[in-house]
């Protein structure tokens, strides 16, 4: 990486909104367990990537569950906050607790395909957007959204999120470098179609091993 962009890692932050486990992924088709061992295994595997990226000098996690202190390190930091508070205001108020300036980035907890070589393509390609956001594999929800600024983010994160930050003047990004990244997990057929894609271990090993996807 060249002394000009590895300076930059300082200046990049990322806030990772995460659900309580016992509360995530319920459009999957499984048990509570289940679906919490799996919610975690995605944030895992996210985490990873997050830790081989090369310009993310920061990564704030606002969640209300309290089993994640065994995840943090000096990159990764953790927020608690209520679930009840809503994902964007989460997001704000994290922001501020936090004391972020610069570029900021948000990420969604379920995208276990996404690697550090690919948020840093991502993020290097960001330099001169004012704001921005990657849609999900459907083109219907947002997987990540940036701004210069955390003023300039105003997330509306959430279902159909993408026409949301469209409507407010966000620049779409769509390239084939990061395209395995944008497939989020909600469903068993998500999950399925990350497996195959080349998801990250911690996912793959718990999918086979509950069972949720073909051993092969």
């Amino acid at each position: 990486m060249p002394p000009d962009s590895a300076s930059e890692a300082a200046q990049r932050s990322v806030v990772i909104p995460v659900k309580t486990f016992a509360r995530a992924k319920t459009r999957l088709e499984a048990p509570p367990s289940v679906r919490a061992d799996l919610a975690r295994a995605l944030l895992l595997d996210v985490l990873a990537a997050c830790r081989e990226s090369c310009l993310i000098g920061e990564v704030v996690v606002v969640s209300a569950e309290t089993t994640l202190s065994d995840l943090l390190d000096n990159k990764i930091k953790l927020i608690l906050q209520d679930d009840d508070r809503g994902v964007n205001q989460a997001i704000t108020s994290a922001i501020k607790q936090a004391r972020l300036c610069g570029p900021v980035a948000v990420m969604v907890a379920d995208i276990p395909c996404a690697t550090g070589e690919q948020l840093d393509a991502i993020l290097d390609r960001t330099g001169d957007q004012e704001r921005w956001f990657v849609p999900d594999a459907d083109s219907i929800g947002t997987v990540m959204l940036g701004s210069r600024n955390p003023a300039g983010l105003r997330p509306s994160m959430g279902r159909r999120s993408r026409a949301n930050h469209l409507d407010t003047g966000a620049i779409e990004l769509v390239d084939d470098r990061w395209q395995r990244l944008r497939r989020d997990v909600d469903t068993l057929a998500h999950l399925r179609a990350a497996v195959v894609n080349g998801a990250g271990t911690q996912t793959s090993a718990v999918a086979r091993a509950l069972g949720l996807v073909d051993p092969s």
